[in-house]
């Protein structure tokens, strides 16, 4: 079959070379070949300029970064250093902000983890500040969990309110909603952080 159109294409050529030559036979098989072989060729050429483009990963909903991935099972493991070290410097490399708001958190939970409570808010404010999104009352959360932490207690109450506000039904939300009411009556502080 590609024979076929190498011939055609090198009789079209032939043809169209020799302009003062042609028999009316030859320009009319030139021509009925001329209308096959255009879209022939469009079609090979934007079939190669695909195939050889490259995917486009953030098409497809539920796609997440490797990196992130990686951070997050080493959080899962137990090891926030490594979930660090991945992260460190590479979170606004993320293309979609969402990406990058989940990235926040996920090194707001390592510091978390740590005991540095102080880097802990700074990374889950970053994720609140990106994340418009479904996850923006988690990031709430975890803030506010963070400033109660910190004895900011009338930060870490607007945080709750906001966060119920766009959750209602969240638990952990709720629970550290009261949990903050009390510690502004006592000293006592029973939180619920959604990591």
């Amino acid at each position: 079959m590609h024979t076929n159109y190498i011939f055609l294409i090198y009789l079209y050529i032939k043809v169209m070379g020799r302009v003062g030559n042609v028999t009316p036979q030859e320009e009319k098989y030139a021509m009925k070949y001329t209308r096959i072989l255009i879209p022939i060729i469009a079609v090979a050429a934007v079939t190669t300029l695909l195939w050889n483009a490259r995917a486009n990963a953030d098409a497809i909903e539920h796609y997440q970064p490797n990196l992130l991935t990686q951070a997050e099972r080493a959080l899962e493991r137990g090891r926030p250093d490594n979930a660090l070290g991945l992260l460190e410097g590479r979170v606004e490399g993320f293309r979609r902000p969402a990406h990058q708001a989940q990235a926040h958190a996920v090194v707001c939970r390592a510091w978390y983890e740590k005991g540095e409570y102080h880097k802990a808010e700074r990374a889950c404010d970053a994720a609140v500040q990106l994340d418009g999104a479904a996850l923006a009352w988690s990031h709430l959360n975890n803030r506010g969990v963070m400033r109660l932490l910190l004895g900011r207690v009338d930060e870490a109450l607007a945080d709750f309110h906001a966060a119920a506000s766009k959750n209602p039904q969240a638990w952990s939300v709720r629970r550290n909603l009261a949990a903050a009411e009390d510690a502004q009556r006592r000293d006592e502080i029973v939180l619920s952080a959604v990591f």
